[in-house]
């Protein structure tokens, strides 16, 4: 079961942020592959992984997992920031367009640590 605690876009719809929650037991990196796996069984969508990191965000260690997209002929950019919270794994998706940095940046720059 997932849950959605979150989702923003900008006023154009083209730049976006979600964050969803799943209950689990595996460890992050087998949700991370398993991640991978349904990513690219997506037949309209062309994922390519660009790289995995980790990152600091909001005071929190995430691992991120970069990818260029292409969904029926837009190409596009995700990062999957993905952490274990107890027993849960949070994933934040941002998904943004060539020309829409400051857009992505906006949106990154709002999450603080609480």
């Amino acid at each position: 079961t997932s849950i959605y605690e979150m989702m923003v876009t900008d006023s154009m719809g083209v730049t976006n942020a979600n964050i969803i929650l799943e209950k689990s037991v595996i460890p992050i990196n087998t949700y991370i592959e398993v991640l991978k796996e349904q990513l690219q069984t997506i037949s309209a969508m062309n994922v390519t992984f660009t790289g995995e990191e980790e990152v600091q965000l909001a005071g929190a260690t995430y691992t991120k997992v970069s990818a260029d997209v292409e969904s029926n002929g837009i190409s596009m950019y995700q990062e999957y920031y993905i952490r274990k919270v107890e027993g849960y794994i949070m994933c934040l998706t941002l998904t943004w367009a060539d020309g829409f940095e400051t857009q992505k940046d906006a949106i990154m720059n709002a999450f603080a640590a609480y």
